[in-house]
């Protein structure tokens, strides 16, 4: 006989999913000069001091992005929003420069607020650093560090980053290609960091000298997360990410506490729920 579940089960469909999972913005919801909800810039030369002039959206090309006209040395943004910390996790968006010896990149597995640690995508200036590389900030990492894509200016170009651990080692793979055209098959940077991994992190943007830097539709999911699953626009308020009606009837199709036979189910408080 069927038994009924404990009211302090948790629901199966429980996960212990990473995060962060579900974060996607095109900023398109902001006007120019705003600043977009759960990001928090910080003061040039890498320091960890806020200073929330730095970052603000604006127009380009008739889009809106993100991003910064200052010219100061190794400025950031982190996200501080409630699910920054995570693991394990793909991180994707496009960057544009105006100036072909600015500096433009991505943060990732950041450890801020608590040390000015982490990993960076980007590139800077017009000689050796100039194509989007790989770049540790307070960690050491081997492989593969270079695309070899050297940016246009005033032309976007898309990232995809994916973080994890493998085997205790942190694994770092990324590719960079101009917006438009096909993405590449194969991954353009594969480092590991074996020495002292950092394991875990928010994500944010970095900027650097010369000319304004941009970035555009940014998400984060987990590699864990089911691959089906939209990312939520960060913009919208959580009540909208169900759309039930209040007034509709939750499994009251069916009363009866014992399945009938031919029938598949689980008992829950007096009604059975149909697979």
């Amino acid at each position: 006989m069927p038994t009924n579940t404990p009211t302090n089960t948790p629901p199966a469909t429980a996960t212990s999913t990473p995060v962060p999972v579900g974060y996607s913005e095109d900023f398109e919801a902001y006007s120019a000069g705003q600043d977009p909800t759960g990001w928090t810039d910080t003061a040039a030369n890498n320091s960890m001091a806020a200073d929330d002039a730095l970052f603000k959206t604006g127009s380009v090309g008739g889009t809106m992005a993100f991003g910064t006209t200052s010219t100061a040395t190794n400025i950031h943004t982190h996200y501080t929003g409630s699910d920054a910390a995570g693991s394990d996790y793909r991180y994707t968006g496009r960057m544009y420069i105006t100036n072909s010896s600015g500096g433009v990149g991505v943060t990732f597995y950041s450890d801020y607020p608590n040390s000015d640690t982490y990993y960076r995508l980007r590139r800077h200036g017009t000689e050796g650093d100039a194509a989007f590389h790989l770049s540790s900030h307070g960690a050491t990492v081997e492989g593969t560090h270079d695309t070899g894509v050297v940016p246009n200016i005033n032309t976007w170009y898309r990232f995809v980053v994916e973080v994890e651990d493998v085997g205790g080692n942190t694994a770092i793979r990324a590719k960079v290609w101009e917006d438009g055209t096909t993405e590449p098959a194969a991954w353009q940077i594969d480092a590991t960091d074996s020495s002292s991994p950092l394991t875990s992190g928010t994500f944010g943007l970095w900027a650097y000298n010369n000319g304004s830097k941009y970035w555009d539709d940014l998400a984060v999911t987990s590699l864990n997360a089911d691959p089906t699953a939209s990312p939520t626009p960060a913009n919208t308020p959580a009540a909208s990410a169900t759309a039930t009606p209040t007034n509709t009837p939750q499994a009251t199709a069916t009363s009866t506490a014992t399945p009938t036979s031919g029938s598949s189910g689980r008992v829950t408080d007096g009604l059975q729920v149909l697979y």
